[in-house]
């Protein structure tokens, strides 16, 4: 990433979340990138890793957030069917 613009870096970002969301359909808000700038010898090689670090971390942060979503509603049914039963054992 060392040597690009802001405009590629936010390009990058950009088509890498328009990707995530395509693949495992999810939107653009969940998803959430870190571009780590590395320095290598090769003049290629460090935007490889940093494609490959920000593609991984990306699709860790994505299905935290699904499962943190996912968790959230369970609760929110539990919750809901205990004040039902709770309802019903009143009257």
């Amino acid at each position: 990433m060392a040597g690009r613009t802001i405009n590629q870096k936010r390009k990058l970002v950009k088509m890498v979340t328009e990707a995530v969301c395509e693949s495992i359909d999810t939107r653009p808000e969940l998803v959430k990138i870190k571009l780590t700038e590395i320095l290598c010898l090769l003049p290629c090689f460090p935007v490889v890793v940093v494609v490959v670090v920000v593609v991984v971390v990306v699709v860790v942060v994505v299905v935290a957030k699904q499962l943190q979503l996912q968790l959230q509603l369970q609760l929110q049914l539990q919750l809901q069917l205990q004040l039902q039963l709770a309802g019903k054992q009143r009257t």
